[in-house]
């Protein structure tokens, strides 16, 4: 983004709107791409399980996308008459956002760089949490946190203060700009992009199609956890079945219900969610922040439906 021109703008019409339409996927549909083909099921979600993304990455594009968020609100000071025209864009970059946070605590950590970019993100959640006077949502993210060091690991000395300094510079690169995405790949989006934001936020998702697959993978996860403890093959399998299973309910309890038939299917898949007592509890906690995310989303226009609380 270019920091010069975007000093000039004043309101939400002065930004130059890039025509090209680029295909927009959020971080947790981006990890459908990861499952490869293999003989058998077992084999898939385990290697998926061991390909899993990087989390600094991940980290990056949300701290990009609430940069957007952010600029759109001060633009929006001065352009009242132009929000409405707008506000599908900021949307789009507010399931992004979302959809960015949820991977960064359902992604398990491959690294020490995926540990300490998880590390400053739940120190962070947390401390916004605390300064919030929603219990729920603190009671949620505790939840979600239980586990988690909160702390960061600072270098024992100074021989390692400059790969450290390089790892926490890392994490604000965000990569890769729209028009350099595969299809696919999760990618930085600007108010630039606001046709190819409008477009992905007017699809919407096909919540059928997601609670099916979801209800497949816990199916799965259910059959190989028998022989999880005798097969480390079937472990990863689980694991890998889970985490996919918990990203396409997180993507259900993130988007808003467009109708009545939405509303049906996403009331079944937070039944679901209700029912998976033996999952682990963070996860099952992160889901429930998506569907409340989902419906504040919901409840700021008319064109969304609201399901009722749980």
């Amino acid at each position: 983004m270019n920091a010069t021109r975007h000093g000039r703008e004043r309101r939400l019409s002065d930004i130059v709107i890039d025509p090209v339409l680029y295909p927009v996927t959020d971080e947790l549909t981006g990890l459908e791409r990861l499952v490869p083909e293999a003989p058998s099921a077992m084999e898939r979600y385990a290697v998926f399980w061991s390909q899993r993304p990087a989390l600094l990455p991940i980290r990056a594009r949300a701290g990009a996308h609430a940069g957007e968020l952010k600029r759109f609100i001060g633009l929006a000071r001065e352009s009242i008459g132009d929000i409405e025209a707008n506000i599908d864009s900021c949307n789009a970059l507010s399931i992004l956002l979302n959809a960015a946070n949820m991977a960064m605590l359902l992604v398990a950590p491959r690294n020490a760089e995926d540990v300490w970019a998880r590390g400053a993100f739940a120190r962070t959640l947390r401390r916004q949490a605390q300064r919030l006077k929603d219990d729920r949502l603190r009671n949620q993210v505790e939840r979600v946190l239980a586990n988690e060091n909160t702390g960061l690991d600072k270098p024992a000395n100074g021989d390692e203060l400059g790969p450290f300094i390089a790892l926490a510079a890392a994490g604000f690169v965000a990569g890769p700009p729209a028009h350099a995405a595969t299809e696919g790949e999760p990618a930085v989006f600007a108010l630039e992009q606001a046709p190819s934001l409008d477009l992905w936020f007017d699809q919407g998702i096909d919540v059928v199609d997601l609670l099916a697959g979801v209800r497949e993978l816990f199916a799965m996860v259910q059959n190989w956890n028998g022989t999880a403890d005798e097969c480390q093959l079937a472990a990863d399998a689980a694991a890998g079945a889970r985490l996919l299973a918990f990203a396409r309910l997180c993507r259900i309890g993130i988007w808003p219900a467009r109708d009545r038939d939405e509303v049906a299917y996403k009331t079944a898949a937070r039944r679901l969610l209700s029912t998976r007592t033996s999952e682990p509890d963070a996860m099952r906690a992160l889901a429930e922040i998506c569907f409340d995310l989902g419906e504040i989303l919901a409840e700021q226009s008319e064109r969304f439906k609201t399901i009722s609380p749980a």
